[in-house]
């Protein structure tokens, strides 16, 4: 069963500790409250909730279990409405969340086969092959500054490498998204 908190106040047990079971129990709260005359935010909602609903004998009265009730009975409808208003949001909140689309989980291997392909590209363009120590990013920089690789096409092949990196040594899985952006990296580079 769903916990049921009260409007005013958005606690969700009654003063003995136990959770709402009912509207009628949120009711005998709020007229509690509204009757223990110290608290003004049950009385402030209760006037807003129910306009026509006078509230100033429930101050003078004895907080008898028998006056809780009768109160309760007053507000029971402004309690039921924005009980009900409230599931309702809750409700379309979660169905918003069930129907939005979710991103597609891909594998980092993807992504790392592109990278494989980069390399053969990169052998390719690189006569003189991989100086000793140098990482493949460091290659595709030296290979931009030498003009052998446009610039822009440089820094994608960064980030081809960079999403490879992320898949391979820290287990990424990608968005379908994240996977676009590398195959139109790809497909600049590959042109």
């Amino acid at each position: 069963m769903e916990s049921l908190l009260c409007p005013a106040c958005g606690v969700g047990t009654n003063s003995s500790g136990q959770s709402f079971s009912s509207y009628q129990a949120v009711a005998l709260h709020v007229a509690g409250k509204i009757m223990g005359r110290q608290d003004r935010d049950h009385r402030i909602w209760v006037k807003n909730g129910a306009a026509g609903l006078d509230l100033s004998r429930w101050s003078r009265v004895p907080s008898t279990f028998s006056n809780m009730n009768e109160l309760a009975e007053l507000i029971y409808p402004t309690i039921e409405s924005a009980l009900d208003e409230a599931y309702e949001a809750r409700r379309a909140a979660e169905t918003d969340t069930i129907s939005a689309p979710k991103p597609v989980a891909v594998p980092g291997s993807r992504v790392a086969d592109l990278a494989r392909e980069l390399n053969r590209i990169l052998d390719a363009v690189d006569r003189e092959g991989r100086q000793q120590n140098e990482s493949v990013v460091d290659r595709i920089r030296r290979l931009g500054r030498d003009n052998k690789i446009p610039r822009q096409v440089a820094a994608l092949m960064c980030a081809i490498r960079e999403y490879r990196n992320v898949g391979e040594h820290e287990g990424g899985v990608f968005s379908d998204a994240d996977v676009n952006a590398v195959r139109g990296a790809w497909n600049v580079v590959h042109e």
